[in-house]
C-alpha cells in the first residue's frame, strides 16, 4: 500500500487554518477537498489536532513505518488506560502519526497480544 497522501501539504495547511480560524466547518472543508462525506470532517479535525501539537511536521509523508520500543508502547497504553488522555491527544503528545495506532495498541494490550511473540500459522493449500 502506498504511503503517499491523497492531499498535499498546502491543502492540509489551508484546511487547518480555515478550521482553526472558524472560517469554515470541518464538513465544509472536507466537501471543498472532495473528501468522503462520512469521514472527511473527522479527518479535518484530526489534522487540526495534529497541527496544534506538532505545527505541521506531522503532515510530511513518512518514508517508512515508525518502530517503537516495547516499553514505549506499554507506557502510552498505560497512560491511555488510566485516563491521562484520549488516543488522539496521546498520539499528538508522543509524535505518533495517528490516534488509531494508539487504539490498536490498547486493543492488543487488552487482548494480551504481543506482536513480537506471535507465531504466524501457515495454512497448507
Amino acid at each position: 500500500m502506498s504511503r503517499k497522501s491523497k492531499h498535499l501539504f498546502e491543502q492540509k495547511l489551508w484546511a487547518v487554518k480555515q478550521y482553526l480560524n472558524s472560517n469554515m466547518s470541518a464538513t465544509e472543508i472536507a466537501q471543498n477537498l472532495n473528501m468522503p462525506v462520512k469521514s472527511g470532517g473527522h479527518q479535518v479535525r484530526e489534522w487540526a489536532n495534529q497541527y496544534q501539537s506538532n505545527r505541521g511536521e506531522i503532515f510530511n509523508s513518512a518514508q517508512h513505518n515508525s518502530h517503537y520500543s516495547k516499553e514505549f508502547k506499554k507506557m502510552v497504553v498505560k497512560e491511555y488506560l488510566v485516563g491521562r488522555g484520549s488516543s488522539d491527544s496521546l498520539a499528538n503528545k508522543y509524535g505518533i502519526r495517528n490516534g488509531r495506532i494508539v487504539r490498536r495498541r490498547v486493543s492488543k494490550y487488552n487482548s494480551h497480544v504481543d506482536n513480537r511473540t506471535m507465531i504466524p500459522i501457515r495454512m497448507s493449500v
